[in-house]
């Protein structure tokens, strides 16, 4: 086998680990019985919290298509904001309707999008962009990657530099060089509603 750094190393076999099991052997009986794990799911308001286990938050605990990463800051964003005091907790309505929302998903596809994740946490946190707040950087934000600046423009932990850096990270993947929508890209632009394209240019 060959890196791309030339470095060598002769190896008896690959193995490819794509599978996915929730092992979480340092809960309790009652904490696990509690969240419905059975190896596989956990009974959770939006993958985080229980109504019955207050001061507890789970993070990372699910099957993500795509990095984990800028998702994982997201999460964290969000409980850190919750148990600080920042943002108020869901409450117990929230996230029992949540948890009923995680059993009947069960029968469901077994792994959870980035970006349906990403922008989940980052509504929940409070720093999901405001696309009308930054015309000039609606091409990078609904077409570039997803990137965590994405999501340092507003809210807590905002970043004065998060607009540059963003553009950089856009420009890094070639995929965003200009401003100009493509035309396809400005049908899929309308979908996203009015406040989209009225302040486009």
């Amino acid at each position: 086998m060959r890196f791309s750094d030339g470095y060598t190393f002769e190896a008896d076999g690959l193995l490819f680990g794509t599978g996915f099991r929730l092992s979480l052997p340092w809960l309790s009986k009652e904490i696990a019985e509690t969240i419905g794990h059975d190896g596989s799911h956990l009974d959770l308001h939006d993958h985080t919290f229980h109504p019955d286990l207050p001061g507890l938050a789970f993070l990372g605990l699910y099957d993500l298509i795509g990095p984990y990463f800028p998702v994982l800051e997201l999460q964290a964003r969000w409980i850190a904001y919750c148990l600080a005091g920042q943002l108020p907790l869901p409450s117990p309505e929230t996230m029992r309707a949540g948890v009923e929302k995680a059993r009947a998903m069960r029968s469901g596809p077994p792994s959870l999008a980035m970006h349906v994740a990403a922008l989940m946490f980052a509504r929940n946190a409070g720093v999901e962009p405001d696309l009308a707040a930054w015309p000039e950087l609606q091409r990078p934000l609904l077409f570039g990657p997803l990137s965590p600046v994405s999501f340092r423009l507003d809210g807590p932990d905002a970043d004065l530099n998060a607009p540059v850096k963003m553009r950089m990270a856009a420009a890094a993947f070639g995929a965003i060089q200009d401003d100009c929508f493509t035309p396809e890209e400005d049908s899929l632009r309308r979908l996203v509603g009015p406040r989209a394209t009225r302040t486009a240019a």
